[in-house]
């Protein structure tokens, strides 16, 4: 009897221990839970004045304008060569002779790119003879579609910059050619002339930049300040009792960083805008409770090239609900 006592008493303390364990593991793994909350980490940006310019930007290749190839048109065999390769001609100037009797002339003034052939050779229809080009008259040709095209006219000022070499023209659209390449969308050929050096050659990479639109003196706003809703874009702004509230802007242009404000906020105006999430001291958490279940990931932001100071709002400031979206603007210039 005194056996079965004794071992009822060990049984009990057993359990007891078990369960101590199994309270104090219980509460390492909910202490998360219940340490810290989420506040809403605001950043400010003010207004000020500035200019904003736009453009469209197109790729572009690099050709000449006039150049030459001769080709024979029937089966025979060279008679006489008259140039070389880099030498210079004129138009007019003989270029080869054929066996038929048949002599090419250089039709432009350029200099000869490439003799394919030597006198005694071989040729058939269609056989390169000589190649000539001006190296002096290059352009950028691009395609534009059908959806751009309306905003592109002969003399417009632009900018085409060769991608391999840094070099950069001030020129002007030259040509547009209305007649429509095929496809599902529509594109035209446009050219611009440029006054290349000799590092320039055809068929490098370009890009055209073509003035948009501008506006000098605005009141301007960095683009990251916005948030937008059902009714158009708006601003958060400090109200008198210290809350965050909506203030309704009316928006111009944009370069894809800043953007300029019509209507509803004046230069020096400071606004604010909801920029992650800061911890606050004690209070449930359901954030606590998916980062104890799942693990946490940190994303760290530099700002301290933004200009703007960090604030803190806590659940009691009003925002006016709703959700920021991005904002997607033209190239800068």
């Amino acid at each position: 009897m005194r056996n079965a006592k004794r071992a009822r008493r060990v049984k009990h303390v057993l359990l007891l221990l078990v369960l101590a364990g199994i309270a104090t593991i219980a509460v390492g793994a909910l202490r998360p839970l219940f340490g810290a909350g989420e506040a809403l980490t605001y950043e400010s940006r003010e207004a000020r004045l500035g200019d904003i310019s736009t453009h469209m930007s197109f790729g572009a290749t690099i050709s000449a304008k006039h150049s030459q190839t001769a080709m024979a048109m029937a089966r025979t065999s060279v008679s006489e060569v008259y140039v070389a390769t880099g030498q210079g001609v004129k138009t007019g100037d003989k270029l080869l002779k054929l066996e038929n009797g048949s002599t090419y002339v250089s039709e432009i003034d350029g200099t000869v790119d490439e003799v394919a052939v030597s006198a005694g050779d071989a040729v058939w229809p269609g056989a390169t003879l000589v190649q000539v080009c001006d190296f002096d008259g290059l352009q950028a040709t691009l395609k534009v579609d059908e959806y751009d095209i309306h905003s592109i006219s002969v003399g417009q000022k632009c900018t085409a910059t060769v991608v391999s070499l840094g070099l950069s023209f001030e020129t002007e659209i030259a040509h547009i050619n209305r007649i429509s390449s095929g496809g599902s969308v529509a594109y035209y050929t446009v050219t611009a002339d440029i006054d290349a050096p000799d590092s320039v050659l055809p068929g490098m990479e370009a890009t055209v930049a073509i003035p948009d639109g501008s506006v000098e003196g605005a009141v301007v706003l960095d683009m990251d300040a916005l948030a937008f809703d059902e009714e158009g874009a708006y601003v958060l702004v400090r109200g008198a009792a210290g809350t965050y509230e909506r203030k309704p802007v009316e928006l111009g242009i944009d370069d894809g960083m800043a953007v300029e404000i019509v209507s509803g906020l004046e230069a020096g105006d400071t606004v604010y805008f909801a920029d992650g999430a800061a911890e606050a001291e004690g209070g449930f958490s359901f954030g606590g409770i998916y980062k104890a279940l799942f693990g946490e990931t940190t994303v760290i932001r530099d700002r301290s090239e933004t200009g703007g100071r960090s604030e803190t709002g806590g659940p009691g400031d009003a925002i006016g609900g709703g959700e920021t979206s991005g904002w997607n603007g033209r190239e800068s210039d």
